[in-house]
Formats: C-alpha cells, structure tokens, sequence
C-alpha cells in the first residue's frame, strides 16, 4: 500500500485504501447546495411549466342538481314479481338505485340535452371524432353514501350556460321518469285484468275438484281422520314395542328355571321361586321343623316317636315345597306362551294398521295436489286482485314522481372547478423541488471526477497539500500558460496567492520529515494545472529566502517558458543531449521574483523518455540538490507518457496535481499506481481550479479562505472579485 510520504509509509506498497465515514445530513445538503442551479433551474422549469399550462387552460365551472330516488315499492311491479310475491329485497333496491344512475347520463336522454341546445354547433364540439361521447363525458353522477340522495354534477366554461343545461337534463329525467310510471301503471292494470280473468276459472276449477274428491272417499274433515289414523298406527307401534318385551322377560325367566333343572341347582334358589310366598312360609316351617329334630335327637334319640312324627312331618313340608315350585315354573311356561301369543296378535293388528295408513296415504296424496293446486292459484288470483287495487287507487291518487324529487337545482357558479390553480402549482413546486434533488443525486452519483479532501484520501490514498482557487483571468484556454499563471507575482495578496503559500507550508513539514531537495511535480492527465501549480509552489518557496530552480522537464508540451516570457532554449535537453550548452550557467535563467531561477526544456527531442531516464538526468539532479535548496521540477503528465514513470524514481519526492470537477477517479488511481509501481515517494496531492460556489465540497478549507478575504488587494470577496475580472477578460478580448 502505498502511504503519503508525509507519514513515512513505503512507496511500494499500493494505494491505501480509506474508508470514509457515512454520508449524512450535511453530505446531502453539500450535494444540493452544490448543483444548487440545478436544483432551481429544474424547479422554475416544472412550476413555470405548471403555470403556462394551468393560466392557459379554460376555466371548466362546475354546476350541481341534487336529486332524491326512493325506492320504495313500485305501484307497479311485473307480473313475475306479483307471482314471486318476494318483497324488495336490500339488494332489489341497490340494483334500482344503479339503474336510475345509468337512466340518468343514459344516451336517450343526453341526445335530447345534445339537440334542444344545439351543442353540435360549438366549434370543439362540430371538429370531435364522437361529439355525442364527448358531450357525455361532461356528466357525471354519484350517490352519497348511506342516503338516497344523488348528486348530478356538469362541466361547462360557460357557467351560466352550464346551469341551464344541466337544469334542462335532470327535469327531462324526472319528466320521463313520471311518464315511464304512468306508461307501466296503464300497461300492468291492463296485463294484471288479462290475467285475473285467466286465473279466476283455474281457482274454480281447482276448488271443485278437491271438494268432489272429498265427497267421494267421506272424507269431510280430512285431515282429522288422517290424524285418528295416524295416532291408532303410533297405539299399534306401541303395543308392540310392549308385548315383544314382555315376551322378552317371560323368556329370560323360562330359561333361568329350566337351565338351574339341568345343571340340578336347587330351584328354592331361584328368583321366581325365592318371591314366592308360600315357598317362605314353608321354608321357614321346614328350618323350624329341623331344627326340632336336631333337639329331639339329642335328647330322645332315633327311635323316640316324637322323632318319627318330626320327620315325618320334615317329609311333607318338603314334598308341599316341591309341588309349590313345579305350579311356579308351570306358570312361568304358561305366562311365556301366553306373552308370546300376545305379540303375535299385536303384530297382526299392527299390520293391519299399516295396511290402512298406506291406503290413506294414497289418498292424501291425491288430496295434498288437489289442495296445493287450489291454494296456489287462489293466492295468485288474490295477489293479482291485490295489485290492481293499489294502481287504481295509485292512478286515482294521481300520484306522480312521489318517489323521485329535485332537491337542489343547479345554479350560476362563481369559481371554476378546473383547473385547480393553487392545488397545482402546490404540487408542481413539490414535484419541481423534487425533481431538482433527484438531478442533484443523480447527477453526484453519475460524476466521477475528485472534487474534495474526502475523494483524494478515499479514492488515491493521498494527503492534500492543499486546495488552489480557480484563477479568474485563466479562464480561457489561451491564457492557461501566460504570465497570468503566476499568482503569486501578479496578485501576491489574492486568495490563490495565499493558497500556494498553504500548500508550500505542508510541502515544506513534508520535505522536512523526508529529507527531500528536489520534488517533481505531475499530474494524471494534460490541463490539470501541474505548471501552474509548479511555478507558484516554486515561487511561494523562493519568496521564503530559499534558493529554488524550477526545471521544465516536459519535453513533449514545455510551457514553463511561455509563463516566465523566456526562450525556450538552450535549456534542459541541451544538458541532457550535450548539445549546445555544457554548463549550467550557460542554461539556468534568473527571473524577476528573487532566489528563483528557471531551466527551461530546451528543443522537444525525439525520445524525451530515454533522455530522462539517462545517467545523466540523475548526476544532473545530485548536482542541482548542491546549488539549490530546492528543485521544483515539472513533468508531463503520467498516464499518457512514460517520462514521469521514469523520473519520479530518481526525484526524491512527487506531487501529484488533481483538477476538481475534472479529473477522473479511476485516472487519478491509474497516475498514483503507475507512480508507485515506479517506485515514486508520493508526498501528496493538490486540489487544483477548485470553485468557491461548489465551496459545499470544501469545509475543511473555509476557514481558510475566510482569511482569503481578509487578505484580498481590493477589500473584497474573491468571488465578486472573480466576476468583475471576468467581466474586464470579456471586455478586452
């Protein structure tokens, strides 16, 4: 990397790479404040822009009618409503709304507005490719929300003609909205009488038929008999349900008794027999009985007759016990034949009661059709005997357009509507401030010249030396190498002046802390102002009390000569060449400011780089480090020629010279790289023709050149200053 000289880094090394901090706030306003023209200029251009259009424009004034639509519920309705019998449903009434918008700007009614005041006539109206459209277009309809009010709006330059026309059209609206009702009022009577005497013998026809049929089955009061009929088949369900689940209990009884017989289980235990009475009264007895015997024994022993006569009687409560429990098992086998027997009747009568419902409901089919059909056509014929009561009542009323009411009429507007002035030139001068920003950031970002302290160390890596002001009376390109160059002669208390002298202090910490006498001065590419910049530094130095020899090394495109008005040879080449001159003094000039002298390049040869690179070149510079106490020496430019990548590795030190506003970056980083690579000890840059209206770009540098003004030789502003010397170029030129 290669590191400013100033700050003892190594020359090989490369560019050094610097990260600059964040754009902010005052990075943004540098880039408006800088290509502030741009930023007017885009902004008068929108608004002006803006301004001619909407002065320009005819006013468009815009009158209003008000209208109320009510839906309500139409006198007459078609005859499918009537045989629908649905009411107006939310939605019914949403799509009438949207009807009577469209039937308001409908083209039946605008053709009418079009014709009674002949607007075919109008001159923009007769040119139109569809005039009839266009008219329409100047309508325009909408409903407030939540209400049934309409708002019917018209656009017209004429603001009284305007309110005519548009009074003219919502009264046709309203008028043929009323004869529309009384039209549909005349032709529903008509259609709703057609069809009571078409329905009246359908009803008839209908009635007599479900009285006949229900004289002919006795079935006067039908439906009480369907009702009988059904509740008997629900007593027949239920009597069922009950017979099958006695039979079910008598069953589970019958097989608990008979399945304790096989398996020889004592039948006292089981339930039928454990409820039983009788069986207790014995049970008890026998229990009594034996427990007689188990005394009588211990005391009278087997053979005692009391003994015989208790087991005897032991005997015939048992034998009592078994005939008891044969009768209860007897009489559960009887009660489950009997239950069983009983289902079977039950389910016969069941039966035969669904025989009979399905019969019935053969014929209450039959009757459900034939009073359907009655009931249908009676509700339609009363429906339509309904409806022509209330339009006869309605026409009688001589109800008219009740539901349909011009609530406001449009009148004469004072102010126009369109174009909206003030709203448009609020937004041109949004859109042109805007604008101008967007230019401003894009153009910044598009531009990648150097321009500040901030690019030179982002960009090259390199200290700046200093910034050096555009000099006014070398703005035009045949005085960039004329004695107005010289700054510090000329104008030795001008703001330039006072920046060569800036740019000599840093050099001089530099040169000091490197030990350098002879320093070469270049830049990336011609017209950057590496001569001027040469012949002040070497003027501002001399000025100190210091020998200085300012040597012209561009051999290709010499000027040094041209700013000092000297000759151009013998000088530098002569030296070089040993042609024409062999001592120094025969080619050392002195000039007019005190301890500088010039070498001038002498004749351009035909290899101006084998000539510097020579031996010779650099015993020539080892013997001026001894008679001089600086060398300043100027060279061509570094990335189109080769002679300042050949000398800058004999020259102890090398500026680089970089015009703002103009130099590239990627050129810049060429020039430093190719410096390096050569092995030059790069001790910094100089900003070069930098522009104090771009000044945005140099706050590090305006304390400066507030001093500047301070020391200015008129008292004034080097700004104004600039002007009035441009002003006197112009004059003289």
């Amino acid at each position: 990397m290669v590191q400013p000289a100033g700050n003892g880094g190594n020359v090989a090394d490369g560019p050094q790479q610097f990260r600059a901090p964040e754009s902010g706030l005052r990075d943004y306003l540098r880039v408006v404040s800088t290509r502030r023209w741009l930023v007017l200029s885009a902004f008068l251009i929108v608004v002006l822009l803006a301004g001619a259009w909407v002065f320009t424009r005819v006013p468009i004034y815009r009158s209003e009618a008000r209208l109320q639509i009510e839906p309500g519920k139409s006198p007459v309705a078609p005859f499918q409503r009537v045989v629908d019998q649905g009411p107006y449903s939310s939605g019914a009434n949403h799509d009438l709304l949207k009807t009577q918008l469209e039937l308001i700007v409908s083209e039946r009614l605008v053709e009418r507005t079009y014709a009674h005041f002949g607007i075919g006539d109008k001159p923009e109206f007769r040119e139109a490719e569809n005039p009839l459209k266009k008219f329409k277009r100047l309508f325009d309809v909408s409903l407030m929300r939540g209400t049934w009010l309409v708002d019917v709006t018209f656009d017209w330059p004429d603001p009284k003609l305007g309110a005519r026309i548009l009074d003219h059209h919502v009264t046709q609206y309203v008028e043929d909205y009323a004869r529309r009702k009384r039209q549909m009022a005349t032709e529903g009577l008509a259609n709703l009488r057609r069809q009571r005497e078409e329905y009246a013998p359908r009803v008839e026809e209908a009635r007599r038929k479900l009285q006949a049929f229900k004289e002919q089955h006795n079935m006067i009061a039908f439906d009480q008999i369907h009702n009988t009929i059904a509740d008997g088949l629900m007593a027949r369900s239920n009597a069922v349900s009950v017979a099958r689940q006695k039979l079910s209990e008598m069953k589970t009884r019958l097989e608990q008794s008979e399945k304790a017989i096989r398996d020889k289980t004592p039948v006292e235990k089981l339930p039928d027999v454990l409820r039983n009475r009788q069986i207790q009264d014995y049970r008890s007895e026998k229990l009594l009985c034996e427990q007689a015997l188990r005394e009588g024994l211990k005391r009278f022993g087997e053979k005692h007759p009391e003994i015989k006569a208790l087991r005897a009687k032991l005997d015939s409560i048992t034998k009592n016990i078994g005939v008891e429990v044969a009768r209860i098992l007897g009489s559960v086998r009887a009660e489950a034949a009997a239950a069983e027997k009983l289902l079977a009747l039950r389910l016969d009568e069941l039966e035969e009661q669904e025989t009979k419902v399905q019969g019935f409901n053969k014929l209450k089919l039959k009757y459900d059709s034939l009073k359907s059909a009655f009931e249908t056509q009676n509700q339609i014929y009363a429906a339509v005997m309904k409806r022509i009561d209330e339009i006869e009542i309605a026409t009688n009323s001589n109800a008219k357009g009740e539901r349909l009411t011009i609530e406001k009429r449009p009148r004469e507007e004072t102010s126009p509507a369109k174009p909206r002035k003030a709203l448009i030139m609020a937004l041109a001068c949004v859109i042109g401030l805007a604008l101008g920003v967007g230019l401003a950031f894009l153009l910044d970002n598009l531009d990648t010249t150097l321009k500040s302290k901030e690019c030179v160390s982002r960009y090259l890596g390199l200290n700046l030396l200093g910034y050096v002001p555009e000099i006014p009376e070398l703005s035009g390109a045949r005085r960039q190498h004329s004695r107005a160059a010289l700054a510090m002669l000329r104008h030795p208390r001008s703001a330039a002046a006072e920046a060569f002298r800036s740019v000599r202090t840093a050099l001089s910490f530099s040169v000091a802390a490197q030990d350098v006498n002879h320093v070469m001065v270049t830049s990336a590419s011609p017209s950057e102002g590496k001569t001027l910049v040469s012949a002040n530094i070497a003027a501002a130095i001399a000025q100190t009390g210091k020998r200085v020899l300012l040597v012209d090394a561009d051999m290709r495109k010499p000027a040094i000569h041209k700013i000092f008005e000297v000759e151009q040879s013998p000088g530098l080449t002569n030296l070089l060449a040993g042609e024409g001159a062999g001592q120094l003094d025969d080619v050392v000039l002195p000039t007019e400011i005190p301890n500088l002298f010039l070498l001038p390049s002498g004749p351009i040869p035909p290899n101006p780089a084998e000539l510097i690179g020579c031996d010779r070149m650099k015993a020539l510079l080892e013997q001026l480090s001894l008679l001089y106490d600086r060398v300043i020496i100027d060279t061509p430019p570094v990335v189109n020629v080769t002679d300042a990548a050949v000398l800058c590795h004999t020259a102890q030190g090398v500026v680089l010279v970089v015009r703002s506003f103009r130099t590239q970056r990627d050129l810049a980083r060429r020039a430093v790289e190719v410096l390096a690579n050569s092995g030059g000890r790069l001790l910094g840059a100089v900003l070069n023709n930098i522009d104090m209206p771009r000044g945005a770009y140099y706050y590090d540098s305006y304390y400066y050149y507030q001093q500047y003004y301070y020391y200015a030789e008129d008292g004034r502003k080097p700004r104004k200053r600039k002007k009035r010397e441009r002003d006197a170029h112009r004059a003289t030129a």
